[in-house]
C-alpha cells in the first residue's frame, strides 16, 4: 500500500466555553505553522470518532468535555505538502478544567472567539466553508449558555 496516495483521518473540536465563546489554536508544528485550527488531530486505528475528539481536547488544551457531537465533515488538501486529510468536525462544552497550552512545541496561542464568521487568520482549513454559522449557533443555543 502506497500512503502517498492515501487520504488521512482527523477530527477538531468546536470546544465552547460557559460563556458561549469557542477555542482556536495558533499552530507551531511542522505542518501549516502559524495557522489558527481547532482542537483536534488524527484519529487513531479502531478508534470511535467522539473519543476520538474527547482525547485529542484532553491532549491539547487538558479539560474534559461534554455534550460531544458531530456537526460536520472537512475536506483538507494541502498541495505543498502533498498531504490530504478529512477531519471530522464536533462541538463540545468544557465539562472541568481550564484549557491551557499542553503541547508548547505544537501550540503558540490560545484565543477565544465569538463571531463563527470572524474567527482569527490564517486559518488551517476553511472551517466556514464546510460548517455553517447556523449550525455553531445552534448548537450552542441547544446547550444554552
Amino acid at each position: 500500500m502506497n500512503l502517498e496516495n492515501k487520504v488521512l483521518c482527523g477530527c477538531g473540536v468546536v470546544l465552547f466555553n460557559e460563556r458561549g465563546q469557542f477555542l482556536f489554536l495558533k499552530r507551531k508544528s511542522k505542518h501549516a505553522t502559524g495557522t489558527y485550527c481547532l482542537p483536534g488531530g488524527w484519529i487513531e486505528k479502531g478508534e470511535d470518532l467522539l473519543s476520538a475528539g474527547a482525547r485529542e481536547v484532553s491532549e491539547e488544551v487538558g479539560v474534559d468535555v461534554e455534550n460531544l457531537q458531530i456537526i460536520g465533515v472537512t475536506n483538507n488538501i494541502f498541495p505543498q505538502e502533498n498531504l490530504h486529510t478529512v477531519s471530522v468536525i464536533m462541538a463540545a462544552t468544557v465539562k472541568s478544567g481550564e484549557p491551557k497550552i499542553m503541547e508548547p512545541d505544537k501550540c503558540a496561542a490560545l484565543v477565544w472567539c465569538d463571531d463563527w464568521d470572524n474567527v482569527p487568520q490564517p486559518v488551517l482549513t476553511e472551517y466556514n466553508r464546510y460548517i455553517s454559522k447556523q449550525q455553531i449557533d445552534a448548537y450552542r443555543n441547544k446547550i444554552i449558555f
